[in-house]
């Protein structure tokens, strides 16, 4: 996955997970992917971006100059979200 470098001047939790501004995630069947981003771009003239593939036991979030940004298995990513109330609540 990479980010444009024109975002890498923020915090990478912000423009990850951050509230403000308009943001969507969509995944599309790699069949249909030509057809979606040809839709996205005559919509949104440019204003999108392609993240990377799903699929695979690992979340890589590299950024658009390189550097790996997230690194994480998906089961431990699993596991903490769900249990993450109880921890909290026993912690």
């Amino acid at each position: 996955m990479g980010l444009a470098s024109d975002q890498t001047e923020q915090r990478w939790d912000r423009v990850l997970f951050g509230e403000g501004g308009a943001r969507i995630l969509v995944s599309v069947n790699p069949l249909q992917r030509d057809g979606w981003e040809t839709y996205l771009q005559h919509q949104l003239q440019g204003e999108w971006q392609l993240l990377g593939q799903v699929g695979g036991a690992h979340l890589t979030l590299i950024s658009g100059d390189g550097p790996v940004v997230i690194q994480a298995l998906v089961e431990q990513m699993k596991q903490t979200w769900q249990n993450a109330i109880a921890t909290q609540l026993t912690a």
